[in-house]
């Protein structure tokens, strides 16, 4: 018996419209045509990239400056947390 598999939704069909309004209808037209034809880079999942390494040089007398970690308002630390634990999955 086959199984049923649910239709998978097109990276353009993600896409409001509306976002876009600062594209003539042309350049929304390409956008989404190029989402779609290149859906497998397009992710709702983010991955670790291997395509190119980099290397950042500095002088010896460099030293990494510390600063305090930015202030989280209450009200978006679950959907922080949530991401968090999302992408250490």
């Amino acid at each position: 018996m086959p199984q049923f598999r649910p239709a998978l939704q097109r990276p353009s069909e993600k896409i409001d419209r509306a976002s876009l309004n600062h594209l003539t209808d042309e350049q929304q037209d390409a956008l989404l045509a190029l989402l779609d034809e290149f859906s497998d880079v397009f992710s709702e999942t983010p991955g670790l990239c291997k395509v190119v390494e980099h290397e950042i040089r500095v002088t010896p007398e460099f030293r990494p400056r510390m600063t305090k970690a930015y202030l989280v308002p209450e009200s978006l630390k679950r959907e922080i947390e949530r991401q968090v634990d999302e992408l250490l999955k």
